[in-house]
């Protein structure tokens, strides 16, 4: 359901993240390199294990998902909108909603329900079944379903407050909706990213600061060491069937935070669980939530224009049928269509928006090694990753291209044994 809830906001959005290469800031890394006081490390270079046959099952099968999963989501709004589906609920809501925008709002309703229905069984094998097939999860049903439900209610209270602006749009400015729902949606997308950590997120997971307060102390001093003097640390405490290694930034402005689970303090030791601390920050420090925010704000307008074109293309063709049963992109029918449009562009956008992340998370890296200098700490702690989430170390490149947003375990490792300038500089290298 999380999964729907982020398509969900794409739509109302119709926000497509397109990739970028972004530059990490020379300034922000030599000034954490100058205030850190770190004592450089003994080099222990730790090795890249093979692949058990565990992960590899889970590697092969979890290829096979992906493609069933995108395929999927063409399919469902596919079938919705070319059966006719979509133009019956349609014109069900305008017989009870009466009014434009309860026709719009009962509408949404009964899409939304028929949307989650189509994609429970896939939802619940991906996010339930399969986790504890291998030993990732021990997540009770109740628990499982308790999170879908809320975020289904999340998308559905989402979409009956902002999907009317977009649709009001289409209808009074026909020529030009896509720029007007462009400023929409940049508008939009900053406040949801903004509110997400206070009201969406602790809908699933209670947040509050770090139990082990000692540790806390070090993570806030290597916070401070970086140059960050308002950083806010949260520890997220998952229930007890939640194995997930969990460490993030969120948010922009007064709501911007560093996340830290409850499970990846536990199997960290303190040394491994800073350096984590230190790529957060470097994701903090660098404004990769920001770069990533302005980029996004403005390849949508190219987006969203061209979505216009193909939009008023596949009506023209097929928008008289019988089938489609509607013709005017501001009908609210044209839901599934738009659905289609975000998840071909979703496809064809994948490969360069996750280079974009992968190179992020490089930046990141880097920045948390040079911070702590703690190669082993930095190298061991992708180490436990591998061991714990049963991470397959080096990928194919076809996974790469379409899958992957950060380096390969593989890689980061390797980077960490051997990236260490200030041992160079020492040595006169």
């Amino acid at each position: 359901m999380l999964r729907l809830l982020a398509l969900l906001s794409g739509l109302l959005l119709l926000t497509l993240s397109v990739a970028c290469y972004a530059q990490t800031s020379p300034a922000a890394l030599a000034a954490a390199h100058t205030q850190s006081k770190a004592v450089p490390q003994v080099l222990v270079p730790v090795s890249v294990p093979e692949p058990t046959a565990k992960a590899i099952r889970y590697y092969q099968s979890g290829n096979v998902l992906w493609t069933v999963t995108t395929l999927w989501s063409f399919l469902v709004p596919g079938i919705i909108l070319f059966t006719g589906l979509s133009a019956r609920m349609r014109t069900l809501a305008s017989r009870i909603g009466k009014s434009w925008y309860f026709t719009l709002a009962l509408y949404f309703v009964l899409f939304m329900l028929v949307y989650a229905a189509a994609n429970l069984p896939l939802d619940y094998y991906a996010d339930f079944l399969r986790p504890r097939e291998y030993g990732l999860s021990a997540q009770s049903f109740s628990g499982w379903m308790a999170n879908e439900i809320i975020g289904l209610t999340v998308a559905l209270v989402a979409g009956l407050a902002f999907l009317w602006i977009p649709y009001l749009l289409l209808k009074r400015a026909r020529r030009f909706w896509w720029l007007y729902i462009w400023v929409a949606s940049v508008t939009i997308l900053v406040l949801v990213v903004f509110v997400q950590p206070i009201i969406i997120d602790p809908l699933f997971n209670h947040f509050g600061p770090m139990q082990d307060k000692a540790l806390e102390s070090r993570v806030l001093a290597e916070v401070h060491r970086a140059g960050v003097d308002d950083a806010h640390v949260y520890e997220v405490y998952k229930d007890a069937g939640n194995m997930d290694l969990d460490a993030y930034v969120t948010g922009i402005g007064g709501s911007t935070r560093i996340v830290l689970s409850n499970t990846i303090i536990s199997k960290l030791d303190p040394d491994q669980l800073l350096f984590v601390v230190g790529h957060e920050t470097g994701h903090y420090v660098l404004g990769h939530v920001w770069k990533t925010l302005i980029i996004v704000s403005l390849l949508m307008l190219p987006v969203i224009w061209l979505m216009q074109y193909l939009a008023d293309w596949v009506l023209c063709r097929w928008g008289a049928s019988t089938r489609i049963g509607f013709t005017e992109v501001g009908d609210p029918a044209s839901l599934p269509l738009f659905m289609l449009l975000f998840a071909v562009f979703n496809f064809v956008l994948t490969p360069p928006l996750l280079a974009y992340h992968r190179s992020v998370e490089h930046q990141a890296d880097r920045f948390g090694l040079d911070l702590t200098r703690n190669n082993h700490a930095c190298a061991s702690a992708y180490l436990v990753l591998i061991n714990t989430d049963l991470e397959y170390p080096r990928p194919g490149p076809l996974y790469t291209l379409l899958q992957a947003d950060h380096p390969s375990t593989a890689k980061r490792i390797e980077f960490c044994n051997n990236h260490h300038p200030w041992l160079d500089k020492r040595h006169g290298n």
